[in-house]
Parts: structure tokens; C-alpha cells; sequence
């Protein structure tokens, strides 16, 4: 009996050993996501404040003024692009995917609808043409930094073969422009050496291209930031399975980060772009949300950049 007593005893004592280190490991938990969320909140201040600098007004609204039917090419770019940072390197290079096809859907769909504008029209270059990007300065350098002028130097590429990826019908060849992309990518040294679910990606971009077109096409007016962010995190969305922190946190950059950049003045995207940059640089928040972060500032204001010629 005694000895049945003592395992008893024993056994409760492991049990609330457990039971306890377990409680001070919620405790330690706690605090430090506390601290992580008050940290990547003064970094949203700090950026919301910069952009006060920058724009006159509180602005909901893409600057048609500024783009014209061109206004969200750099969203979709930054978007997908931020949806595939785990893939290093090739974030930029799936954001081209993209934006490329955005905009050769665009092409399609203005043709179509025989608008006159010359300037959108599609036709094959002899020569690249000069490649406008901004590499922001970082003591500690990656990938990050340059993924921006890699992205433009990729689908200035691909736009001069002069080829179209959008067939009389309207269907897109996302697989064809995604195989372009990588190949010309590889030549730059960036190697598809991360799985990419490339079904998945097509399913997507088919959900976002479309409608964000029609966007562009329908009443200017009624496109604000809560439409456009809707179109981007729809049922396709869902798909990836992102938990409910990091789907927050792409609504959040894509927010702060990607969608406000488009109405910041053609003469000051680089200025503005790097003071971004060197915020998220010298914030207190984690590294990967800080590499996140600074993919969807790099991408959105090279995409931009490009997008203002």
C-alpha cells in the first residue's frame, strides 16, 4: 500500500511539474507576442506618419490622375510577390508572373473594347529598353535589397520578345509566361530551388487579374482600398492556408506598405521608398516579418517605378 502511496505521489508531483512549466511557457508566450505586435504597431505608426509627409489628404482612392487605367499593376505585383517571400529570391520573379499578366490582360482588354490609347499598345522592341529601379542601401545585405531591380530587369525582358500571353478569347497562358519568366530569371543566377505551387499561384492570379481589371474598365470612382483589398484576399486566398496572424499581417502590408505607394508623386517613389525601407530596417519587429515587409516595400516601389514611365 505504501508503495502504491509513493507512486501515487510521484506521479502527481510529474503531472503538476508538467502542468506547470507548460503555465510559465503560455506566460513567457504571451509577453513576447504582446511585445511583438506593440513593436510592428509604432513601425505602422512611424510609416502612416511618413505618408502623411508625402500625400495632401487622407486618400482612399487609387491617384487616377497619376495612372490613368494603369493604377493597380504594382499591387497585383506586390501582392504575389509578398505571398511567395518564403521562396527567396523568386518572390520577385513569381511577382513579375504577375504583373506581366496583369497587364497583358489589360492590353487585351482595351484592345478589345478599341481604345486608341497608342501607348499601351504591345509591340516588340529591337533592344531592351533602359531599366528603371532603386536597390535601398542596407549595411547587412540580401536578397531583399535587389529583388526589386531583378523584378524589373526580368519583365522588361519579357515584355521585348513582344509576344502575347492572352489569346483571342480572353484566356490567359499563365503557364507559358511563369516558364519565360524562370528561364530568363535563371540567367540572372535566381534558381527555382523552392517548391512553388504553381497550381495553385495560376488559380489565383486568374482570381485577382480578372476582376482587378475590370476594376480599372469600370467606374474609377467607386475603386477604393476596401474593394481592392477584398479582390486580393478572396476564397482563392483561402487556399494557402496561412494562419490567421500572417493573413493579418499580408492584409496589414498590403495596406501600409503596397497599395498607399501608388499615390506618392513619380519625383519622390525613391525618396519615399527608402525611408520605408530604412524604418522597417531599424524597427524592433522580427526578422521575417521585417523581410516580408521590406519585399512588399521593394517590389511596390520598383513595380511602380516602372509602371510611371
Amino acid at each position: 500500500m505504501k508503495k502504491v502511496l509513493n507512486l501515487f505521489i510521484a506521479f502527481t508531483i510529474a503531472i503538476t511539474s508538467i502542468t506547470s512549466c507548460n503555465s510559465v511557457e503560455d506566460i513567457i508566450d504571451e509577453p513576447i507576442q504582446a511585445s511583438e505586435d506593440v513593436e510592428l504597431a509604432k513601425l505602422y505608426n512611424s510609416i502612416d506618419s511618413l505618408q502623411s509627409e508625402y500625400l495632401s489628404s487622407n486618400i482612399t482612392r487609387v491617384d487616377w490622375d497619376k495612372w490613368g487605367r494603369r493604377g493597380l499593376g504594382y499591387a497585383v505585383d506586390g501582392v504575389v510577390g509578398l505571398l511567395f517571400a518564403e521562396t527567396g529570391p523568386l518572390a520577385g520573379a513569381i511577382g513579375v508572373v504577375g504583373s506581366g499578366l496583369y497587364e497583358d490582360y489589360l492590353d487585351y482588354m482595351v484592345s478589345r473594347c478599341n481604345t486608341m490609347n497608342q501607348q499601351i499598345q504591345r509591340t516588340a522592341q529591337n533592344g531592351q529598353t533602359p531599366i528603371r529601379a532603386v536597390v535601398f542601401p542596407d549595411e547587412n545585405t540580401t536578397y531583399v535589397d535587389s529583388i526589386g531591380y531583378y523584378h524589373n530587369l526580368i519583365i522588361n525582358e519579357v515584355k521585348s520578345n513582344g509576344k502575347s500571353y492572352t489569346d483571342v478569347s480572353g484566356n490567359i497562358n499563365y503557364n507559358a509566361y511563369y516558364e519565360d519568366v524562370l528561364a530568363i530569371a535563371k540567367q540572372h543566377g535566381i534558381l527555382n530551388d523552392s517548391y512553388v505551387n504553381t497550381k495553385l499561384l495560376f488559380q489565383y492570379l486568374e482570381s485577382i487579374i480578372k476582376p482587378i481589371v475590370q476594376l480599372e474598365m469600370s467606374n474609377q470612382e467607386a475603386v477604393n482600398a476596401d474593394i481592392i483589398l477584398s479582390t486580393f484576399f478572396n476564397s482563392t486566398y483561402n487556399g494557402f492556408n496561412f494562419d490567421k496572424t500572417l493573413t493579418v499581417q499580408h492584409q496589414e502590408i498590403c495596406e501600409k506598405i503596397i497599395y498607399n505607394c501608388g499615390n506618392i508623386k513619380d519625383s519622390q517613389l525613391v525618396e519615399y521608398g527608402t525611408k520605408v525601407n530604412n524604418l522597417i530596417v531599424n524597427s524592433n519587429i522580427d526578422a521575417n516579418t521585417k523581410d516580408n515587409l521590406k519585399i512588399a516595400n521593394n517590389i511596390a516601389i520598383n513595380s511602380s517605378l516602372r509602371w510611371c514611365e
